[in-house]
């Protein structure tokens, strides 16, 4: 993962048939080349036109890039504004449990929209993101202040939890590591706690942090005070306690060094990635699929 890069896995219904065949850069004055990425340097990207593959290869400069999307549906993020205007989009994945595989889009759809209160077997939460099968996520009522990891920087190794889409993924790798003895639970706090919430709680991933602050200022890029006072009122009326605008939140994403891993900060202009230290506290909040 380059440094200074944020790829987030970002599918848009919109834009399967297309990408599924090419890659797809934007500029930063919107103009937009379809091409097949060769390689991305420190300054510039080469390419051929997706027409020509045969063609001559082209230059473009990595500061006049605002994102790549790519032709498995993932996009590397070159400017700050880029990440704001993707992350601000509905993440229209797929289907976010198993389901049928006759299971019509319409039986189940339109249960729950995201900021719903959820309450089923046992399950309680907000909903943080719906899709047209009627799963999605939920975010937990309650949120703790802990460290991603309690070891010294120097003991500190990169697990390859780079998935920035789904925290699921994130946490069942680390599961597997556990299992192996690879890595101990008691190490790392903040993946312990979600765990320790029951089966299928899991520490969500960068993205889904950001879809988080995104709902809490009502979808909108700058901060909406009424929207995170109803955000947190909801919180508080079923026993949760609300968010905190002054803290960051850790993802179970992991930051390019092997002692960092990214967070968002609700008090800065939202989405806002940084990467920071594992060893220190921070908040965090649990995710659940239904």
């Amino acid at each position: 993962m380059k440094k200074g890069f944020i790829t987030l896995a970002v599918i848009l219904l919109c834009c399967i048939g297309s990408a599924a065949a090419q890659d797809l850069i934007v500029k930063t004055d919107g103009t937009k080349i379809e091409a097949k990425v060769l390689e991305i340097g420190e300054k510039d990207i080469k390419y051929k036109k997706a027409s020509y593959n045969d063609g001559p290869t082209y230059l473009v400069s990595v500061g006049n890039v605002a994102y790549i999307r790519f032709a498995d549906g993932s996009t590397d993020i070159f400017s700050q504004e880029a990440t704001m205007r993707l992350a601000a989009q509905p993440a229209v994945q797929q289907p976010l449990a198993a389901k049928p595989k006759q299971e019509p889009k319409t039986v189940m759809a339109n249960r729950y929209k995201p900021g719903d209160y959820y309450e089923e077997d046992g399950i309680r939460g907000i909903v943080i993101e719906t899709d047209d099968y009627g799963h999605g996520t939920i975010m937990s009522l309650d949120e703790a202040n802990l460290r991603w990891c309690d070891l010294k920087k120097n003991e500190m190794k990169r697990l390859g939890l780079d998935d920035q889409r789904d925290g699921a993924v994130n946490q069942a790798a680390f599961a597997r590591m556990a299992e192996k003895g690879e890595v101990q639970w008691e190490d790392y706090p903040a993946f312990k706690w979600c765990r320790d919430k029951g089966d299928g709680w899991y520490l969500p991933a960068i993205n889904e942090v950001l879809r988080i602050g995104h709902l809490f200022n009502n979808g909108r890029v700058r901060f909406d005070r009424k929207a995170r006072e109803a955000f947190n009122d909801l919180l508080k009326s079923h026993g949760g306690e609300k968010l905190d605008r002054l803290m960051y939140y850790f993802s179970s994403t992991e930051g390019d060094k092997a002692s960092t891993a990214m967070t968002s900060h609700m008090a800065v202009e939202p989405p806002f990635v940084d990467q920071t230290q594992k060893n220190i506290s921070f908040l965090i909040r649990a995710m659940h699929k239904f």
